[in-house]
């Protein structure tokens, strides 16, 4: 059977528009960029870096990528930033892409199109064109393909954008390959390669001698071919193109099949299967898989020294055109599905299975007609020449133009002479107007003069407020402090006369020769002395002047006892404690309460001390 490999790389080595430069993963820099992230405000900035970060991971490990990039679409949706949006959009439908998830990624690069177009990004929308065409043609919808990628071309050379118009034809060369039209396809990629020489796009260059090296392969010329994939190669390690090396790979493993060094051919395909599972390309990995499979084909009908070694490698055969079976359907790329159907088709006839045979083979002709069937291939060629008659008729217009606006500046040349008295005219607005203009600064200078005094007023103002309030502070401080005083200055009053109290009953049950009254007569002299309660009643009137008033004014009937009671329980202070300070029983103290909840009109279950502290 003659070896097929998939077609798409073997052919093109995809340039993705604004995504095609090469970042190496370097964990010093990847280190780096996590701890910005880390610190960054949610703003375009930390946007920025994201997309960085997803860069480095974007070739090795396409699943970190994406979720960095929807990290940055989040961000680019909460700051509402089109232009980021519609970036973010682009790189995850690149990775879709790259992962063989064409539905995401066609939705995603929709997303990015329309946000491009809603202000007006011409760059950005023959990016969104071309990577959308990119999509279609792996599905195998190859004229929604040409189609996207002619509306990339129109725009891109409308804006003299020399890569995107290098990608642009790298890709349709791409398509004629696929319908067999080789002369035109190389007359694309010599077109890309000029440009990318012209432009120093290294990567393009690399692509285009990877694309022409194949057409040669085809054409039976497979020293040439090998000779421009070995240029292609060259320049791809350099750079450090993984995606570009697997095709590269993938090539070389082709042509030295062709040339019968089956060694080489599986040393190359072996080398592209660990890149492509390396950066999860399900696609690359379906190629490799088909390729490897037409490689044990071929051994099993020249090389198997047996019977028992020819099934063997069959067996191989059908083994690895199952895997890239199930990819293609997975990831619904009908080129491979038509590819692995053809591989196991005759394999399983090669091995007497024809029932098996049968099968694949009516999945394969129904895949085959829809992808090259000839009303599909003149379809191609119709939406081509319309192109490029509409082209020419937009030169023919720009032609027709030219000759009236020469027309024109002969009648231009007429009326000079009128114009010297318009300009006339014009000098003496202009001094009228540079007169008027001058009086509106010197307008805005006084306005500006008096706007800084109002601020240096306000500033003062603020200056001022800030004063007081530091004060009010200070105040608040203070009285706090006084308050603090007194409780302590209370408590004291109250352990004392407790104490006093405890030795007076003592001493009433001893039996010692002291003169007991005498002993009882100092005790009472000194029981809650009338300087300290003279002393702690002035500091109470003082921290309560605007509580006594406030009082006055709700509940005038109260008197001077019943206030300093108020006083005294908005300290927390118990009966007992009161009683100590006041120098009464704590039975008068409760009855004392009781009076003044009458007074104050509060139920018993309401706090009293509470519902003190409360009212001021």
């Amino acid at each position: 059977m003659k070896n097929r490999p998939h077609i798409f790389l073997i052919i093109i080595s995809v340039l993705l528009l604004f995504k095609g430069e090469v970042f190496a993963q370097n964990q010093k820099q990847i280190d780096s960029l996590k701890q910005i992230i880390t610190l960054a405000k949610q703003d375009t900035n930390k946007v920025i870096t994201l997309l960085e970060l997803g860069d480095q991971y974007e070739h090795n490990k396409p699943d970190s990528a994406l979720v960095f990039y929807h990290r940055a679409l989040d961000i680019s949706k909460e700051i509402k930033s089109q232009t980021l949006i519609a970036k973010c959009s682009r790189y995850i439908g690149i990775i879709y892409y790259y992962q063989g998830f064409y539905t995401k990624a066609i939705a995603y690069h929709i997303k990015s199109l329309n946000t491009y177009k809603k202000i007006g990004d011409k760059k950005g929308i023959s990016g969104s064109y071309n990577n959308i065409g990119l999509v279609y043609e792996y599905q195998g919808a190859y004229t929604k393909a040409i189609s996207y990628y002619l509306k990339s071309l129109k725009i891109s050379e409308e804006i003299g954008d020399k890569k995107v118009i290098q990608s642009a034809y790298n890709n349709i060369g791409g398509l004629h390959t696929n319908q067999g039209a080789y002369d035109k396809a190389l007359s694309y990629f010599f077109k890309s390669l000029k440009i990318s020489n012209e432009s120093g796009n290294k990567k393009g260059v690399a692509d285009s001698y990877n694309n022409i090296g194949s057409i040669y392969w085809h054409q039976g010329r497979e020293d040439e071919s090998i000779q421009h994939y070995l240029k292609s190669l060259k320049i791809k390690e350099e750079i450090g193109d993984k995606r570009g090396l697997f095709s590269s790979y993938q090539n070389l493993g082709v042509s030295y099949y062709t040339k019968g060094s089956y060694d080489k051919t599986l040393s190359y395909y072996l080398k592209s299967l660990n890149i492509a599972e390396e950066i999860g390309d399900k696609h690359g990995i379906a190629t490799t898989h088909i390729n490897i499979a037409s490689l044990n084909i071929r051994l099993a009908d020249s090389l198997a020294r047996n019977e028992k070694q020819r099934i063997e490698y069959l067996k191989k055969a059908i083994k690895n055109s199952s895997l890239s079976y199930k990819l293609a359907k997975e990831i619904g790329s009908l080129p491979l599905v038509s590819e692995a159907c053809n591989s196991l088709m005759n394999t399983y006839s090669k091995l007497g299975n024809y029932k098996r045979a049968i099968e694949f083979s009516e999945i394969y002709i129904i895949s085959k007609d829809s992808l090259f069937d000839k009303t599909k291939t003149k379809e191609l060629a119709k939406i081509e020449a319309k192109y490029e008659y509409q082209k020419q008729t937009e030169i023919d217009s720009l032609a027709h133009v030219n000759e009236i606006k020469i027309k024109d500046q002969v009648l231009l040349r007429e009326k000079e002479v009128s114009k010297m008295k318009i300009i006339t005219f014009v000098i003496i607005g202009s001094i009228i107007l540079i007169v008027t203009l001058l009086i509106i600064y010197l307008q805005r200078g006084r306005i500006k003069k008096n706007k800084m005094i109002s601020q240096q007023e306000k500033e003062l103002t603020n200056v001022n407020l800030k004063n007081k309030e530091l004060e009010n502070k200070n105040l608040l401080s203070e009285l706090e402090y006084k308050h603090n005083e007194v409780v302590n200055f209370a408590l004291h009053i109250a352990e004392k006369n407790d104490f006093l109290e405890n030795l007076q009953k003592t001493l009433n049950a001893s039996n010692d020769q002291i003169d007991p009254k005498t002993l009882k007569k100092l005790i009472a002299q000194n029981l809650s002395t009338e300087k300290d309660r003279e002393e702690f009643n002035a500091n109470i009137e003082s921290l309560n002047d605007s509580f006594f008033l406030k009082l006055d004014e709700k509940f005038p009937k109260l008197t001077k006892t019943d206030k300093r009671l108020c006083a005294l329980l908005r300290l927390n202070l118990s009966s007992k404690e009161i009683a100590s300070i006041q120098n009464i029983s704590p039975n008068s103290v409760d009855v004392n309460r009781y009076r003044l909840r009458k007074k104050l009109d509060i139920t018993t279950d309401k706090d009293l001390s509470n519902f003190l502290n409360a009212f001021i």
